[in-house]
């Protein structure tokens, strides 16, 4: 068995807590894990951790390797494992070309026959019991040469997602008679619901039921599979852009599906965020926001209390840097987000928490000639040597160990101490310890404060 995690969407649905820099995967929205960190220990409680890859773009990197090494209940060689299990595509083109790629790759280690289990990496799944005994389910109908996914029967109908009937009862599951991918209201009215369930994006099949259904349909696409992987990566952005729903599932006559019977959440889009937020909200007494004479509203805020008054159906963000209010079911998120990109607005690429392979920086308050920073670098990692030709620094210690190089020499500072570096200062900060992040308070004062204003003495190194 291999398993595939797909982790290089842009989550642009949940703009603006999902920027470019940092999608949804990578966010913890249920507890302390992100979405992608929750995906991993999932799947490892069925796969081991060598038959486990991730495929994404090469810009976030960085982000998987951190989320990988701060997962704390998993030992250090199943994070090795993993680590060396990410695949880079060169561009997004979304996934039926990067399922093609993988099993380009894994060509020599892949049989024919060999399961291939093809996973979101921003779902919440529960229970793992249920779970796990699906997966066995789908692969008892791959090994039958089914082109499998797993469905669960729909509380509410969206246009949002994708959806399954079926037919004919199998041994375990059923034979898929249509697939429809994000149908219309319309058209949704007209199924069944009784034999219709919601495709959860969880996909199951052996390499050559695969390869012969995308020569089948999308031959466009599977004409890239003739060249070897290095050709195939360096011709890749020439290939057309699709997913596996409209390049094969649509069309197949193999089509299966295994029921899913227990709770399972595409946080696809602000709706379904904030029911599932407000509900687990619920279960912990936490205050909630004030929703005063509105109805069927839902607000979303990290640090500030949120008052809605005398409205309906509408949604309301606040993030760092952003305000967003949108009517609820609003189904032009996609047109905006273009909108946004055509008018090379800043704040849909970054936020005012920037990451970096070494941790990451918020800013918290900027003006003539200062600005405040929040640092945080993660165990085991520095910053680079550099220096600042514009701005002298003041660093206060927050929390954790950092052990620093000032010129020359090197000091210890910890919680409550605070370290002066002027201007022209070569200087670097290295995290000591294990499994604390460090963080500082950086304030910077100079006549530019730019972050070009970077001399940098040595490259940060990912790995």
């Amino acid at each position: 068995m291999k398993v595939v995690i797909l982790a290089g969407g842009l989550g642009t649905r949940l703009w603006p807590l999902s920027r470019d820099n940092y999608p949804k995967q990578f966010i913890p929205l249920v507890g302390e894990d992100s979405l992608l960190q929750l995906c991993i220990k999932r799947l490892l409680s069925y796969f081991k951790p060598k038959d486990i890859y991730i495929i994404s773009k090469s810009d976030y990197l960085f982000h998987i390797i951190n989320h990988i090494e701060a997962i704390k209940i998993i030992d250090t060689k199943t994070k090795k494992s993993l680590r060396n299990n990410i695949i880079l595509e060169p561009l997004t083109r979304g996934t039926a070309p990067a399922i093609m790629l993988f099993i380009k790759l894994m060509e020599k280690n892949c049989g024919d026959d060999e399961v291939i289990f093809v996973f979101p990496s921003d779902h919440i799944i529960e229970p793992i019991s249920k779970f796990k005994k699906a997966l066995s389910q789908a692969k008892q109908l791959a090994e039958k040469g089914y082109l499998n996914i797993l469905g669960v029967k729909p509380k509410v109908f969206s246009p949002e997602f994708g959806y399954a009937l079926v037919g004919e009862r199998l041994e375990v599951g059923y034979k898929v008679d249509k697939f429809i991918e994000k149908p219309s209201l319309t058209q949704i009215r007209k199924f069944c619901q009784e034999k219709i369930f919601c495709n959860m994006g969880i996909f199951v099949f052996t390499k050559m039921v695969f390869i012969e259904e995308l020569k089948k349909y999308s031959p466009q696409i599977f004409r890239y599979y003739s060249y070897d992987s290095q050709q195939l990566l360096r011709r890749f952005s020439s290939l057309p852009s699709d997913s596996i729903d409209y390049a094969i599932m649509q069309k197949t006559k193999i089509a299966s599906l295994i029921e899913f019977d227990g709770q399972w959440l595409d946080l696809g889009s602000w709706d379904s965020l904030l029911e599932f937020l407000d509900r687990c909200k619920e279960k912990s007494g936490k205050k909630k926001d004030i929703l005063f004479k509105s109805s069927n509203c839902l607000t979303y805020s990290k640090d500030r209390f949120i008052s809605v008054l005398g409205v309906s159906n509408v949604i309301v963000i606040d993030s760092s840097d952003t305000v967003l209010v949108m009517r609820r079911n609003y189904s032009g998120m996609k047109e905006f987000i273009s909108f946004l990109k055509n008018n090379r607005i800043p704040q849909l690429r970054e936020s005012r928490t920037v990451y970096r392979p070494w941790g990451f920086y918020t800013i918290l308050k900027e003006g003539r000639k200062y600005k405040v920073k929040e640092i945080g670098i993660y165990p085991g990692k520095h910053i680079s040597l550099q220096k600042h030709k514009h701005r002298s620094e003041h660093w206060n210690i927050v929390e954790g160990v950092a052990k620093i190089r000032l010129g020359k020499d090197e000091i210890i500072r910890r919680a409550n101490e605070s370290v002066y570096v002027y201007k022209g200062m070569k200087h670097r900060i290295y995290n000591p310890t294990n499994n604390k992040v460090l963080r500082i308070i950086e304030v910077q004062i100079g006549d530019y404060l730019g972050e070009d204003d970077i001399l940098r003495f040595d490259d940060y190194c990912i790995a």
